[in-house]
């Protein structure tokens, strides 16, 4: 993901941060994503195996994909950072109004998979 791919989504969402949508001015957190390609790797990455669907997806959040990430890449994946890779990766978002987590519209087939493939692995 390029700096410019960054710029686009981070100029159309303002109050997006390293750690979701938070209120404030957070203008070193949101540098602080330009820097991260290595964790921003690992979310595009994981989102290939993910399917998009017409409508959002409000069984699960931003914060749970983004731990989901963490257990496949080894690394602590912030839910700003996985939100910005959905993004890119063209997954629609609803949320962030009253938290930092957001909703995308992705299947829950193969989130459901994954974890039957991870028995016992905790996300929250």
């Amino acid at each position: 993901m390029t700096s410019s791919e960054i710029h686009k989504i981070l100029t159309r969402l303002p109050q997006l941060s390293l750690h979701g949508f938070l209120p404030g001015d957070k203008e070193y957190e949101r540098q602080e994503i330009y820097l991260r390609h290595r964790e921003l790797d690992a979310c595009i990455q994981w989102l290939k195996s993910m399917k998009k669907i017409q409508s959002i997806n409000n069984w699960r959040s931003s914060y749970t994909y983004k731990h989901m990430v963490e257990v496949e890449a080894g690394i602590y994946i912030p839910n700003g950072i996985f939100i910005v890779a959905a993004i890119h990766d063209g997954f629609n978002i609803q949320g962030g109004y009253r938290g930092p987590n957001v909703y995308f519209n992705m299947a829950e087939r193969p989130v459901t998979n994954w974890m039957k493939a991870h028995p016992g692995v905790c996300l929250a």
